[in-house]
């Protein structure tokens, strides 16, 4: 990489040289109406000398014409000649022509005089505006210069930034560069390896291969056991609820059978029989005595003994037995009363 320094920032280097050449030529512009001014107030200063000179001959002339004609007028009254008086008033005649010029010059003097004064009270009130304007110009250049300069200074410190990360790059890309010519290297050996790595991967390969039929074999025996285990598991639930339905239809408990006398054990057997009737059959010691549903008129607990219950027939008569199943029994029996009267 080569070593190349960051140029500042062009464009306010650029607005910097705008702003330059507009104050130069502003301040030629000024210069040039200060001129101007100055001129306009040295020819006025002539001209009012100017009518001051005029002033003066005119007074002059105006003093000599009285004196001559007080001459003319003592003349008159002291002699008859008329040759002095001719000269006289040839002289006066001179004086009034020389006073009629000198007025007419003082006349157009003062004429211009005001045409100068109006030029240059013009001319002043407008380099005062001038100077407002230029005091304001004045105001917002050096606040743009202030701006552009913390630009600048900005620019320069983003530059110096800048300078430090390509010293930064250039070192990171060294690094890279020693990185990658090792990585080349380690490839390069790599390469060798991988041609005496080729044989080697030709028998993995194979081996590879014939894996790949076991496991298909292996696979398709799995897939026929999870068949054979979906059929068996099937066939489970099948006997489940069937063994289910038939526990529903026959249960037989052991109880004890309250007497009056003595209580004697019993056992009791709620099935579903051949002829699809409920019944209810009681083995007492060697006898069974068989009721069907419909000669039960209902069953219940026992208030006061959780064990005990009683089933009362239709006949009114009732049978009071005690069993640790007993909420099963009654439940069980409720199950076939529901049964028989749908």
């Amino acid at each position: 990489m080569s070593n190349q320094s960051i140029p500042p920032n062009e464009d306010l280097m650029r607005k910097i040289v705008v702003l330059r050449k507009a104050l130069q030529k502003e301040s030629e512009d000024r210069q040039k109406e200060f001129d101007e001014l100055e001129s306009l107030k040295k020819k006025l200063s002539i001209l009012e000398l100017t009518l001051s000179e005029k002033d003066t001959q005119i007074q002059i002339i105006s003093s000599e014409r009285l004196h001559l004609e007080a001459e003319v007028e003592k003349l008159s009254q002291t002699s008859n000649s008329s040759t002095p008086l001719q000269g006289i008033n040839k002289s006066v005649a001179t004086l009034e022509q020389q006073n009629k010029k000198l007025l007419d010059e003082y006349n157009l003097s003062k004429h211009q005089n005001i045409e100068l004064k109006a030029k240059y009270d013009n001319l002043t009130q407008k380099q005062n505006e001038i100077k407002k304007q230029i005091m304001a110009k004045d105001g917002h250049l050096k606040s743009v210069l202030e701006e552009l300069k913390i630009n600048l200074e900005e620019a320069t410190r983003e530059k110096e930034l800048i300078e430090k990360d390509l010293e930064i790059s250039r070192s990171a890309y060294f690094t890279l560069s020693d990185s990658y010519n090792k990585l080349q290297n380690e490839y390069q050996e790599n390469l060798e390896k991988q041609k005496n790595l080729g044989e080697e991967i030709i028998n993995f390969t194979k081996e590879l291969q014939a894996k790949q039929t076991q496991l298909s074999k292996l696979n398709e025996r799995l897939l026929k056991q999870s068949e054979n285990e979906a059929i068996l598991s099937n066939r489970l639930m099948q006997y489940k609820n069937e063994l289910a339905e038939a526990e529903s239809y026959y249960q037989k408990h052991e109880v004890v059978k309250i007497n009056s006398l003595n209580n004697t054990q019993a056992i009791i057997v709620l099935k579903h029989d051949h002829t699809g009737e409920y019944v209810i059959e009681i083995e007492e010691r060697k006898d069974k005595m068989v009721y069907g549903i419909k000669s039960v008129e209902n069953v219940g607990r026992h208030p006061h003994n959780e064990r005990r219950f009683f089933i009362r027939m239709a006949d009114n008569s009732v049978i009071e037995f005690e069993s640790v199943n007993a909420e099963s029994i009654v439940m069980k029996i409720n199950f076939f009363l529901d049964k028989a009267r749908e």
